[in-house]
């Protein structure tokens, strides 16, 4: 998936620049509050200090979301990439959601109709994402244990991306699956068809360290 960044722009920097711009929209407190958080989870799931723009700005776009409206917080992503010196920028990460049990999957969901909201999506395009994500969350809670969910808005293209990625131990199956010939009790295999059926483009990609799951919506 790719972010459209400026290369290079230090994460501490950002860090600093987030902080101006979110205190613009909250209390001075509530943006150190933000962007601290955000800076520790972006570090964590890096595995250092040095983290990349694009992984600070998601945890940014993820820790500010009890804060601010969404229509607030697409104008703050937007300043964000900004102050990055992309003014140009056609893409941006709203929303990264970790999924470790089943009672993410309504944070998911809840995160995906922000993102539609923010886009103005609405009607049977809408349903559609909310399903396919509903889905794709479940498959990572019930059969992988954790991974992410991530959206991306590409204004260029027009399309909606959702990303899910796990580190479980992949599917053995997904050739019969494909074929129709697989069918558990649990629906997995009719789970997968479902969704690359929803979606207008759908790349799935399966090992024994994890799957990732590339969901395109067009229309947006």
């Amino acid at each position: 998936m790719t972010v459209a960044f400026q290369a290079g722009t230090p994460a501490v920097s950002l860090t600093d620049r987030a902080l101006a711009t979110l205190k613009r929209h909250v209390s001075g407190i509530n943006a150190s509050v933000i962007t601290q958080h955000a800076l520790r989870s972006a570090k964590k799931q890096c595995g250092s200090d040095d983290v990349p723009t694009d992984v600070l700005l998601a945890e940014l776009s993820t820790a500010s979301a009890m804060f601010l409206q969404p229509s607030v917080r697409m104008q703050v992503t937007s300043e964000l990439l900004a102050l990055m010196g992309d003014q140009d920028a056609k893409v941006a990460r709203y929303v990264t959601v970790p999924i470790r049990a089943e009672g993410d999957l309504k944070v998911a969901r809840m995160a995906c109709r922000d993102v539609c909201l923010e886009l103005g999506v609405n009607g049977f395009l809408a349903q559609k994402i909310l399903t396919a994500v509903s889905e794709v969350a479940r498959n990572i809670a019930k059969y992988a244990g954790q991974g992410v969910v991530r959206f991306t808005a590409d204004q260029a293209r027009r399309v909606i991306v959702v990303v899910a990625e796990d580190s479980g131990p992949g599917i053995s199956n997904i050739d019969q699956i494909y074929a129709g010939l697989y069918h558990s009790k649990t629906g997995m295999g009719r789970g997968i068809l479902g969704v690359k059926k929803l979606a207008d483009d759908f790349d799935l990609v399966t090992g024994p360290t994890g799957t990732t799951v590339t969901l395109t919506f067009s229309g947006v």
